[in-house]
């Protein structure tokens, strides 16, 4: 997969269904992956992306929540989100020169309130 082979899944992007997407799979995939997530979330909404880089990153947490991708989550669970957490490792490299050390706080203090 490519990076422009996810431009079609940003149409599913939608804050609430990604936030309920995460908190009812959070165990399934592990602390580690959730707070991946959640470093994309607040790069998104600290808004100081280029466009190009806001439709990656909207691309791919709309691949995430996406009920049709590489892989469907519903077979296998564990297999199934094996291609949602390596496109959120592909994004994360692609736009780690704008990840600050805020995002990473928010991103830690969220998934630590999601696992109490």
């Amino acid at each position: 997969m490519h990076l422009h082979d996810l431009a079609p899944y940003a149409h599913f992007y939608r804050e609430n269904r990604f936030l309920s997407k995460l908190c009812k799979v959070a165990r399934l995939i592990g602390r580690v992956a959730v707070e991946q997530f959640f470093v994309l979330y607040y790069l998104l909404k600290e808004g100081s992306l280029s466009i190009k880089d806001k439709v990656i990153l909207i691309a791919a947490l709309g691949y995430f929540i996406s009920p049709i991708d590489l892989i469907p989550d519903f077979l296998l669970p564990i297999i199934g989100f094996s291609d949602d957490l390596a496109v959120v490792g592909i994004v994360l490299q692609l736009l780690r020169r704008h990840i600050t050390p805020e995002i990473k706080s928010l991103a830690a203090s969220r998934t630590k309130m999601l696992f109490a």
